[in-house]
């Protein structure tokens, strides 16, 4: 074997005596330090400005190794190489053309010609100015990606065999995806390329030859004929083999079983741009953030999609005497207006602004003496005091505490979310009462510089997910360089103490391959509700749309690639991309981050409800996302796993559809209505005319499917498992044409799971009528069967009428409340018992309004004998099965 100079990787040429050295991630930690990783992800990038041209980019020991495929001035393809050190992000340096001697079948040499000058923007751009055959081409550069999950061992990269220098091959493994490049020569001796895919449904790459115009040519449509094709068999992370089978006549570069080596660092040695970074100092923390308010905008257009997600699991309550707040997670309490326990019940927002209310209960849940509780002011700066308009998100209760907890009111439609300046002036406050029984006494405030996203309780800890963009003037972007740390980080305040940083580079972790530094955090905040003072916080620099909890852990998704800025840094445009990031933080004595991963599309909904897209498995994820297929919307499960090969990734374990499992979840252009996962079946609605209830097997994460599908009008927006091997949907009827014909509340049989079964429906209201479960989860309560009654669930409606007039019908409100429904004993019939009804539709504006109360905010809570309703800040009691209430709020 012969030995080569290092030089001589230009011409992809490498003996068994060159090594690389291995960066792999801090032993002790998942993540990786931001300052350590490599300037730009190493693999095949494009421009879309210029298609059918591509650069394989390398980086490895502070130099970047180029290959170049495009057209010499005949349109004919060729093949160069470049390298030269990285300095300041910049590169300039020659290309090198090789030549083949075909007599003796052996690498020739090299000639320099061209110029290559690369500009690294980020992680996932660089600016290129590409001069070969007599002109110069000015492009942006993007990685190549046709899906965004990592792989637990992939063997994308830069491939050679080691037996014959001089020529060798990119490999690209992207999910079912796989690309490959051949980079040879022809029968004179000049570089030529073949390229070729692999969707997934076969073993083989076909190549293909191309002709085309060289960049700086006058562009012609590109010409392509078959030429062959490759099989790629890997014997380990770094060998294999390859067969080549070619057209043409040229047996010289037709291959069987030749041997080829990795010629680069694999993925699984490189620090991973899917995983979170940390700061190595609070110095290296406040540059960050210094960069990322120089990229501040003023005006920010859109162009991504949040539609409504559906909702998900709820867990049945602990004990058969009441239910309790429907939650996603068994296990993880969830924020609510009302709270109740035997004893209680509590309610806020109340009647009255910043007031909690709370209402005496007799053994049987009967209304008695009624509290109230005004908060403190809620002060947040000399300039800055809550007012009516901020959100009052509601209660936890505790047997001896009860927190309530107010953010400020930033709107979450659409570009909203994007402008961080519309969330400089954030606050949140979490007050911490001790309780005896109904009454409440002291409590202490903990104040957070920014606005609570979503919230969970496990135990005696909550748990709040909040997002800080601390409120710098514009007017001292001139001063950033002398502004401290302090004043660039969320902040925390206790009671009345002073202000203290709530984050630092120990516990601060970065999006690696967000478009620009950020100015904003998401934080996970623990409160200590037995000792309010006990806080701990980690956070995540950038964007996060959706926060998952389960008892383990907290899951951040975000879009992978951020918000991707097209225009300048005065008027933006973001693009929301079609791939979605996960980092899991565990909820342990230290709030650790554990690792990352990618799934491709997005997940549908706003940051209340998209959480019911994901779901923990034994320690598995399992995703569901919207994404493109065939240029039409579709659906994909993934399920992604801790690598058992690259520390800190969360690597996919299975996904459907794929090769062997093509069928889809719903049809293409379907929308996915409701996901539920229960055991081992995640059920899932889609609509567009009709109602198709998918059932998904999980039994083994290795192979998901399809199960079962059941077609029946109409759609259930929430699904809830129930005994005896049922499930109950609850969302609109509707006829064959997909047009709203009022609530609809559906018993499934799934005792077969591959023929699921439609036992009974009932329609309630016209078309228009809608329902608090149709919003939330939580206007659905659930009280289990004991051996003296049968299971019962309630839920708020909003019910329209259809009545007569000259021309026809119309539609009109009727009236509002909530409906009680019990099932038989082993849940084969369902029946309305009686509906409650707070409002009837009148004419009179004030009234009338209040009627869509139940839709937007109704809950209830069940007892033995009893219920208690609350809409719009006021509280009904009455006997289970009454339609007239036994307690009503004051003035009604």
């Amino acid at each position: 074997m012969l030995s080569f100079p290092r030089r001589l990787f230009s011409v992809l040429a490498l003996s068994t005596l060159l090594t690389f050295q291995v960066h792999a991630a801090n032993s002790s930690d998942a993540s990786t330090v931001y300052s350590k990783l490599p300037p730009f992800k190493s693999g095949l990038w494009w421009s879309d400005q210029a298609s059918g041209h591509g650069l394989d980019l390398q980086f490895i020991d502070d130099i970047v190794f180029v290959v170049i495929y495009t057209y010499d001035a005949e349109g004919e393809p060729i093949w160069y190489t470049a390298e030269a050190p990285l300095n300041n992000h910049k590169l300039d340096t020659q290309f090198m053309r090789h030549r083949w001697d075909n007599t003796d079948d052996k690498y020739l040499d090299f000639v320099r010609e061209g110029r290559l000058q690369l500009e690294v923007q980020n992680a996932y751009r660089i600016k290129a100015s590409i001069e070969l055959n007599g002109g110069t081409r000015e492009l942006e550069l993007t990685p190549f990606a046709q899906s965004n999950i990592s792989e637990d061992e992939p063997k994308t990269g830069l491939w050679y065999n080691p037996d014959k220098s001089g020529y060798g091959f990119t490999y690209v493994q992207q999910q079912r995806w796989k690309f490959g490049l051949y980079y040879f020569y022809d029968e004179e001796g000049k570089p030529t390329w073949l390229y070729g895919a692999n969707d997934g449904h076969k073993e083989e790459i076909s190549f293909q030859r191309f002709q085309g115009s060289c960049l700086s040519c006058e562009q012609k449509a590109s010409i392509r004929s078959s030429a062959g094709s490759a099989t790629f068999s890997f014997t380990g992370a770094m060998q294999g083999n390859i067969n080549i089978q070619l057209n043409d006549d040229s047996s010289r570069w037709a291959l069987k079983d030749s041997p080829i080596r990795m010629l680069t660092q694999p993925e699984s040695a490189r620090p991973s741009f899917h995983a979170l970074s940390r700061f190595e100092s609070d110095t290296a923390l406040a540059d960050y953030l210094r960069q990322g308010y120089t990229n501040l905008g003023r005006e920010i257009s859109y162009s991504y999609d949040f539609s409504p997600a559906p909702i998900g699991p709820a867990a049945t309550s602990s004990s058969s005497v009441i239910s309790s707040t429907n939650v996603q997670e068994k296990g993880v309490d969830e924020i609510d207006y009302l709270k109740a326990d035997p004893q209680c019940a509590f309610t806020y927002p109340s009647e009255e602004d910043f007031t909690i209310s709370s209402y005496a209960l007799d053994s049987d849940g009967k209304i008695g003496e009624r509290k109230q509780f005004t908060k403190d002011p809620l002060v947040f700066s000399d300039t800055i005091t809550a007012s009516n308009s901020s959100n009052d998100l509601g209660l936890y209760l505790t047997e001896q505490q009860l927190a309530s907890i107010n953010t400020a009111y930033v709107s979450h439609h659409e570009d909203a979310w994007v402008q961080d300046e519309l969330w400089r002036k954030g606050y949140t406050f979490v007050d911490v009462h001790q309780r005896e029984a109904c009454e409440l006494k002291e409590y202490q405030r903990i104040t957070l510089s920014g606005n609570a996203i979503s919230t969970r309780r496990i135990g005696k800890h909550l748990y709040i997910m909040w997002r800080g963009v601390p409120s710098l003037d514009r007017s001292l972007l001139d001063q950033l360089a002398a502004i401290e740390i302090d004043k660039l980080v969320p902040k925390i305040r206790i009671n009345d103490q002073d202000w203290q940083p709530a984050v630092d580079h120990n516990n601060s972790y970065v999006l690696a391959d967000q478009e620009l530094p950020a100015t904003n955090f998401m934080l996970l905040t623990r409160i200590n509700l037995e000792q309010p003072d006990d806080v701990k916080t980690i956070s995540v620099a950038g964007q996060t749309e959706t926060v998952y909890v389960s008892t383990n852990a907290a899951y951040f998704a975000s879009n992978a690639n951020g918000y991707r800025i097209v225009n300048d840094t005065t008027n933006h445009f973001y693009s929301y991309a079609y791939s979605t990031q996960i980092h899991k933080i565990n909820l342990d004595e230290e709030l650790s981050y554990a690792g990352s991963g990618s799934v491709d599309g997005y997940l549908e909904g706003n940051s209340e409800v998209s959480p019911f897209r994901l779901s923990e498995r034994n320690g598995d994820l399992a995703v569901v996302t919207r994404y493109r297929d065939q240029g039409r919307a579709a659906y994909k499960l993934s399920i992604l796993t801790p690598s058992k090969k690259q520390k800190g990734l969360l690597v996919y374990r299975s996904y459907i559809p794929n090769k062997k499992r093509p069928e889809y979840i719903g049809k293409l252009n379907e929308s996915l209505e409701a996901t539920r996962f229960v055991d081992d079946k995640m059920y899932a609605v889609t609509f567009r005319r009709i109602d198709p209830l998918y059932v998904v097997n999980l039994s083994d994460h290795d192979d998901p499917y399809i199960q079962g599908v059941l077609e029946v009008p109409g759609f259930s927006s929430y699904l809830h498992p129930l005994p005896n091997d049922k499930l109950l949907g609850v969302g609109q009827a509707a006829d064959d044409q997909g047009r709203d014909l009022g609530n609809q509340v559906s018993l499934f049989d799934i005792s077969n799971p591959e023929v699921p079964a439609l036992i009974k429906n009932i329609v309630i209201g016209a078309g228009g009528s809608n329902s608090a479960v149709q919003r939330s989860h939580h206007g659905f309560s659930y009280l289990p069967g004991d051996n003296a009654r049968n299971a019962r669930f309630a839920i708020p409606m909003v019910l329209q009428k259809r009545v007569s007039t000259g021309s026809g019908t119309q539609i009109e409100w009727d009236s509002s409340g909530l409906y009680q429904f019990e099932f038989n004993s082993d849940f084969t019939d369902m029946n309305v018992t009686q509906d409650l009804t707070t409002h009837k539709f009148t004419g009179n504006y004030q009234n009338d309004n209040q009627v869509k109360n139940a839709a937007l905010n109704g809950r209830s809570t069940l007892f033995e004998n009893q219920l208690i309703y609350y809409e719009g800040g006021r509280l009904w009691g009455a006997k289970w099965g009454d339609k007239v209430p036994d307690y009503v709020p004051s003035g009604d």
